[in-house]
């Protein structure tokens, strides 16, 4: 498995020290000869989403043709995590951010997810475990989950 990444905000301040230029960009695509299949980004990418996000990272997208993309940033909408840029079967999807809500009473579901790796039908699955539900930012050292099965 081949994973690249690229950090920051595209759409920020000139001066912003986490925006993401066309240099970096640039690099990443010329510095990676082949593809890859997993994209880590902190934006979304532009097109996918339905609120703003990252033409650059669109443009990486498109040229590298990684199978998965996970970023942040912006939050999940009505609990769908999957987006994707027109005329690309990479799959895009948002993890919901650790930050337990604005009151501190959400859960932490959507926060992380499973990935499977069989190429070429590798996915990614949002988890929502119950203890997951129950963790809030007063409790979540307390929470365990119960042992997997085998």
């Amino acid at each position: 498995m081949r994973i690249a990444g690229i950090w920051g905000i595209e759409n920020t301040r000139a001066d912003a020290p986490y925006k993401i230029t066309a240099r970096a960009v640039q690099q990443l695509q010329e510095g990676v000869k082949q593809s890859f299949d997993l994209l880590l980004t902190h934006d979304a990418p532009a097109e996918a989403y339905p609120f703003g996000g990252s033409a650059l990272i669109t443009q990486i997208i498109r040229t590298k043709h990684p199978k998965i993309h996970l970023f942040g940033h912006v939050h999940p909408i009505h609990g769908r995590h999957e987006f994707s840029v027109a005329d690309s079967l990479t799959k895009s999807l948002v993890l919901k951010d650790v930050s337990f809500g604005k009151d501190g009473s959400e859960g932490l579901v959507g926060t992380m997810g499973l990935l499977e790796w069989k190429d070429p039908l590798s996915k990614i699955e949002i988890v929502s475990e119950d203890w997951l539900k129950q963790m809030h930012f007063r409790n979540w050292e307390q929470v365990r989950a119960e042992p997997i099965a085998a």
